[in-house]
């Protein structure tokens, strides 16, 4: 199966290794520097000391899915939306293209080769992630001047599900459009993280009339109107 978190893996090969349980990860050990290993166990049971949970390690895998909604609750302004790469690998070059994402706050960036997201293809590529360490480069250009070395999928269902726990980057807007081939009124619904676009839903309407109208003009109004 793909993974769809750096985290994930870096928690189970963490357990697999202390544990002694191959079947917690995949990966072998040799992929774990033990000083660091050393240091993250330390601090994890300091905060279940500080938590006042039991300090040990659970038998069980992470549940990404329920990470991931952790994450999000913790980084809201931290998610990134996929964008579909204009120009296709060039048949001389060596190495493939990057994944690029769009911040919901501005700016982008890349998948790093670092992060096991860089390895996704067709459908396996997430359309949205929370990114969760990243290097910005304020020289490069904007677009892709950040380097997304760790990552974890979001599903759209995990992301609308946060705004029951007050997440705060969704907002709704409407915007009308005269199709003047068909002589009918476009309005279109947008649903809007930060400054991505997740949903549009859009309604033909004949010729405006009543409150239809009296909303059309109020949003299209170049001065405020009352």
């Amino acid at each position: 199966d793909f993974e769809t978190c750096d985290l994930t893996i870096q928690c189970n090969l963490l357990k697999s290794y202390y544990l002694k349980d191959k079947n917690l990860c995949d990966y072998s050990y040799n992929y774990l520097d033990n000083k660091k290993a050393s240091r993250v166990k330390d601090l994890y049971f300091s905060l279940c000391r500080s938590s006042k949970l039991p300090a040990k390690w659970s038998s069980h895998k992470v549940d990404s899915s329920r990470l991931t909604s952790a994450l999000l609750q913790g980084y809201p302004d931290r998610v990134a939306v996929n964008r579909k790469n204009s120009k296709p690998n060039s048949k001389r070059s060596r190495s493939p293209q990057r994944l690029l994402y769009n911040f919901c706050l501005g700016r982008g960036g890349q998948i790093s080769p670092s992060s096991l997201l860089s390895h996704a293809a067709g459908k396996n590529i997430p359309e949205l992630i929370i990114v969760l360490e990243a290097l910005e480069n304020p020289k490069a250009n904007a677009a892709k001047g950040t380097m997304i070395h760790m990552a974890s999928s979001l599903s759209l269902d995990q992301l609308f599900k946060s705004k029951n726990h007050g997440n705060t980057l969704f907002s709704f807007q409407k915007e009308s459009l005269f199709d003047e081939k068909k002589r009918k009124l476009i309005i279109e619904e947008r649903t809007y993280y930060g400054n991505l676009v997740l949903k549009k839903e859009a309604t033909e309407h004949e010729s405006p009339k009543g409150l239809v109208l009296k909303e059309i003009i109020q949003n299209n109004w170049p001065w405020p109107f009352t």
